[in-house]
């Protein structure tokens, strides 16, 4: 149960990033790719409640590509999140 609550606490945080993308630089793909990953995320929340193990998989395959967006992001330059 903890896994299920600790991945929609993130879900909401990837949808709040999102949002203040969108506010800070009108940033449209911002507001877009945080409302699917954090949609894509709840939903499979949804499965890990109803107790499938490959939502739990495929919400490490989200986590994980959104991880090497941004590190990929980080390495090329240098900071985390871009200027708004």
């Amino acid at each position: 149960m903890i896994r299920l609550t600790i991945l929609v606490i993130y879900a909401l945080l990837i949808f709040a990033g999102g949002m203040i993308g969108y506010i800070k630089s009108q940033s449209v793909a911002s507001i877009a790719m945080g409302s699917v990953s954090s949609g894509l995320l709840l939903f499979f929340a949804y499965g890990m409640y109803r107790k499938c193990y490959q939502s739990f998989l495929a919400a490490l395959g989200v986590t994980a590509l959104l991880f090497a967006f941004f590190a990929y992001r980080f390495y090329a330059k240098g900071v985390f999140m871009p200027p708004g």
